[in-house]
C-alpha cells in the first residue's frame, strides 16, 4: 500500500489466505472479481498519490470488469472510493469531478453489455435466466441483487434461490457468519491485524500524523483518502455479507484484499514503532494475533495437537523476545512472530494439494469442512467433504486425468435415445432441472435441454413450444420424475410441462436402457406425434 515492505506483507497475507488458494485453483468468476477490485484500488491509490485524474477513470473500468464477473458484488468498493475522493485536498471542483468520473465510468461500463443485449428484440435472443420476463436488468439487480435482501422488490425477477436453498440452521444464514469457524478458517485468520491496522491508522490520522507505513511513500495528504477507502471497502463488504444469505464460501473473497492490506499496515507500523524504542504496539499485535489463532484452532476442533502447541510456543517466544529489547525486534523474534501468525493459515493453505481438501469449482473451500457450510450442490464423492486432516495425502498433479464422464447408465440412456427411430436429435431429450441435464452437457457434450433454467423459474421453453415440438417429430423424449405430484395444480410453466408429459406420454421402462441403478427419481418418457 505504501512502502515496499508493507506491500510484500500484504501479498504474503493474501497468499496464505486459504480460500484464495482454493478459489484461484478452480475456474471461478470470483477470481476475476477479486483481481479486478485489487487493481481498481491500486488505480485509485495512484490517483490519490499523484493527484492525477486519469487513474480514477481506470479504477472505474476495473470495477466494471469485476461487475461482468460477479455483478453487484463488484460495487461494494464504490461508496468507499467516492467518499475517499471527496476528502482529498484537491480543489472542491476537482474532487467532485473525480468522484463523478469514477462513478459514471463504473456504472456506464458495468451496464454496457447489459444495455447492448437488452436492446436486441426478445424474440431474437436467448431467454434471460434469473428473470420471468426475459429482462437482463431484473436478473442482475433483482435475482442476483436486491431480491436477496427483500424478495420480490424488483419486478420481473425470478425468486431469489439463494435464500431458499440454504438450510435455516446453516452458517451461511447466520448474521455472525464472518466470525464462525466455518469461515474464519477460510478468510478470518488476520481479522485482529486488520482491525488493529484500521484503528491505529484512524487514530494517527485524527491526531494529524500519517501512519508510519503510509509515510514511507505517500504524502500525509494522501493517507486519509487511502485509509478511508480501504476501511470503507472492508466495512461495506462485511456489512453486506453479514445481512445477506451466503450461498457458497467464495462470496467471502470480498473481504480478503482489504483485510490483507490493513493487516500489513498493522504489522508494518508496529515494527517501525519497535525500532524507535516503542515495542508496545508490536507486543499487542503478536498477542492479539496469537490468541485469535489459538481460538480458531480450538474452536474448529480439527487442529492437530502439534499445530496448536507450535503456534502457542512461537507466540509466547515472540512476546518474550520482542519485549526484552528496545532496539527493535531481533531476527529471532521476527521469525517466531511470523511463524505464530502464518503457521495455521499456512497449514490450511498447503492442505489444498490434497484434492479432497481443495474444494471444488462450485464451492471453493480449503482444508477440512467445518460446521454446516452453505454448499448447496450435493456431491456423490464423500472425499470432497472430508472433515479432518487425519488422512491427508500429498498427491502430485495428474495432467492426464480425464474430465467428468457419463456413468454407464447415463451413456446407455443417451445411446438408446440417439438410436431411436423417428428422433432427429434436436434436442436429444429434455430434463426437468438443469442438475439433471448437467452431466449430459458437460461430460457428454450432448444437446440436452432443461426446463426452467438455472433458477428453475424461467418460463422457457413453454408448454405450447413443447407440444409444437412433439407434433413436428415422430418421437420426443423427456427425462422427468416418475410421476407428477398428484393433487397439486401446477403453478409454473415447468410444472405444467411435467404434468402434461407424465400424464399423456409413454413411460419407457428403465431396463430397456439399463438406467435403473443410478438415475434415482428420473424416468424416461416418450411422446409420439399423435400425443
Amino acid at each position: 500500500m505504501a512502502g515496499r515492505s508493507t506491500g510484500l506483507l500484504a501479498a504474503l497475507a493474501f497468499a496464505v489466505t486459504p480460500l484464495m488458494v482454493s478459489m484461484f485453483g478452480h475456474t471461478m468468476e470470483d477470481g476475476l472479481l477479486t483481481m479486478s477490485l485489487a487493481l481498481a484500488f491500486a488505480s485509485f491509490q495512484k490517483g490519490v498519490v499523484t493527484g492525477r485524474t486519469l487513474p480514477f477513470v481506470f479504477a472505474g473500468l476495473w470495477i466494471a470488469v469485476g461487475f461482468q464477473a460477479k455483478m453487484l458484488q463488484a460495487w461494494f468498493i464504490v461508496p468507499a472510493l467516492v467518499i475517499a475522493i471527496v476528502v482529498t485536498t484537491a480543489p472542491p471542483r476537482v474532487r467532485l469531478l473525480r468522484a463523478f468520473l469514477l462513478g459514471a465510468v463504473t456504472v456506464a461500463a458495468s451496464l454496457s453489455w447489459m444495455g447492448i443485449v437488452q436492446f436486441v428484440p426478445a424474440a431474437d435472443r436467448p431467454f434471460f435466466d434469473g428473470s420471468v420476463s426475459n429482462d437482463v436488468f431484473a436478473s442482475v439487480f433483482g435475482y442476483n441483487g436486491l431480491d436477496r435482501f427483500v424478495p420480490g422488490i424488483v419486478p420481473g425477477a425470478a425468486p431469489a434461490f439463494s435464500a431458499s436453498v440454504i438450510a435455516p440452521g446453516a452458517d451461511g444464514r447466520s448474521p455472525f457468519k464472518l466470525l464462525l469457524p466455518a469461515f474464519t478458517t477460510q478468510v478470518g485468520w488476520f481479522y485482529p491485524l486488520a482491525l488493529l491496522g484500521l484503528v491505529t491508522a484512524a487514530v494517527r490520522l485524527r491526531s494529524g500524523a500519517a501512519p508510519p507505513s503510509l509515510r514511507a511513500v505517500d504524502t500525509e495528504a494522501a493517507s486519509a483518502p487511502l485509509v478511508i477507502g480501504l476501511g470503507g471497502w472492508l466495512v461495506t463488504a462485511a456489512a453486506v455479507l453479514t445481512v445477506a444469505p451466503v450461498p457458497h464460501t467464495a462470496y467471502l473473497a470480498a473481504v480478503t484484499v482489504p483485510v490483507s492490506l490493513l493487516a500489513a499496515i498493522a504489522v508494518g507500523d508496529a515494527v517501525m514503532a519497535a525500532r524507535r524504542g516503542r515495542p508496545a504496539s508490536l507486543l499487542v499485535v503478536i498477542a492479539a494475533e496469537t490468541l485469535w489463532t489459538v481460538g480458531i484452532l480450538v474452536g474448529t476442533g480439527l487442529s492437530p495437537a502439534w499445530l496448536l502447541a507450535f503456534v502457542s510456543v512461537c507466540g509466547a517466544a515472540a512476546l518474550v523476545l520482542a519485549g526484552s529489547t528496545r532496539a527493535g525486534p531481533s531476527t529471532l523474534a521476527s521469525v517466531a512472530a511470523g511463524l505464530a501468525m502464518l503457521a495455521a493459515p499456512g497449514v490450511w493453505t498447503v492442505s489444498t494439494v490434497d484434492p479432497a481438501l481443495a474444494g471444488t469449482a462450485n464451492d471453493a473451500y480449503a482444508g477440512p469442512r467445518v460446521g454446516t457450510v452453505p454448499y448447496f450442490f450435493q456431491t456423490d464423492a464423500p472425499e470432497s467433504e472430508r472433515r479432518s486432516f487425519s488422512r491427508f495425502a500429498l498427491l502430485p498433479p495428474d495432467l492426464s486425468q480425464p474430465g467428468p464422464q457419463l456413468t454407464d447408465e447415463q451413456r446407455n440412456l443417451a445411446d438408446f435415445v440417439r438410436r431411436s427411430p423417428g428422433h432427429d436429435g434436436a434436442p436429444l431429450f429434455t430434463t426437468s432441472t438443469w442438475q439433471d441435464a448437467e452431466p449430459y452437457i458437460l461430460a457428454g457434450g450432448l444437446n440436452v435441454r432443461a426446463l426452467g433454467g438455472y433458477s428453475g423459474a424461467v418460463p422457457s421453453p413453454t408448454l405450447a413450444s413443447i407440444r409444437r415440438g412433439v407434433r413436428q417429430q415422430a418421437t420426443s423424449y423427456f427425462l422427468f420424475p416418475a410421476r407428477s405430484p398428484t393433487g397439486r395444480i401446477p403453478d409454473t410453466e415447468s410444472q405444467r410441462i411435467v404434468a402434461w408429459v407424465t400424464g399423456r406420454c409413454s413411460y419407457v421402462p428403465d431396463d430397456v436402457y439399463e438406467g435403473a441403478t443410478t438415475l434415482p427419481g428420473q424416468s424416461l418418457w416418450a411422446c409420439t406425434r399423435g400425443t
